[in-house]
């Protein structure tokens, strides 16, 4: 396996418009989501890799991509950056519009493409 491209939605709808966040991992680079799963603030619906998704509420999922979001709408995350992100977060293109609207009960959705 080559690795994953990741990309969050806002509003519970893949679509271009609610696009967040979207970057190129490695293969361990999602394991983030699964050790959110196991914590039950996440849940995994399924996919073969193109996509794999899941969907996850903003105030679990915002912390972990962006660990200095200082609202107080949103507690930090246990999850460090480096094992989400490239090593130098090359490549990771943010929609600050859809981020800033971004409310902590919206649910996300989080889809994984295999690069393989």
């Amino acid at each position: 396996m080559l690795g994953w491209e990741v990309f969050v939605y806002r509003h519970n709808e893949a679509t271009k418009a609610n696009l967040l966040a979207r970057w190129k991992s490695s293969s361990f680079g999602v394991s983030w989501l699964d050790l959110l799963v196991k914590e039950g603030k996440a849940f995994d619906l399924g996919g073969s890799g193109y996509p794999c998704i899941y969907k996850a509420a903003a105030r679990v999922i915002l912390p972990v991509l962006i660990p200095n979001l200082r609202r107080k709408k949103f507690l930090p995350s246990s999850i460090a950056s480096s094992a989400i992100f490239p090593r130098d977060y090359s490549g990771i293109v943010w929609n600050r519009e859809n981020l800033r609207n971004c409310q902590p009960d919206e649910e996300l959705l989080i889809y994984l493409y295999d690069l393989s």
